[in-house]
């Protein structure tokens, strides 16, 4: 988690995840985290997961309906971030 100052002053969060998704319990973990977002959202500014894929560092905006839809239907953490619902990161 990260807090922020937003352009209003408040403090707003970010939940940023790291995944290693060649972990067994990725993908469970991925799913535990839609739930979440889904649940309780709104609370934050962002809420993202971080893999890696090819060697370049890969985004799961868990804020987005079609990623969170993505991320249920899936088999495999691994083609999520090599997938088109995964943006590169930084």
């Amino acid at each position: 988690m990260f807090f922020v100052e937003g352009s209003n002053g408040q403090i707003e969060i970010d939940i940023i995840d790291p995944h290693a998704q060649s972990l067994a319990d990725a993908l469970p973990k991925l799913k535990d985290l839609v739930g979440y977002a889904e649940t309780h959202g709104d609370g934050y500014r962002r809420i993202e997961a971080i893999g890696e894929n090819a060697g370049l560092k890969r985004v799961l905006n868990l804020k987005s309906p079609s990623v969170r839809d993505a991320i249920r239907k899936s088999e495999s953490a691994s083609a999520l971030y090599a997938g088109i619902v995964a943006g590169n990161y930084g």
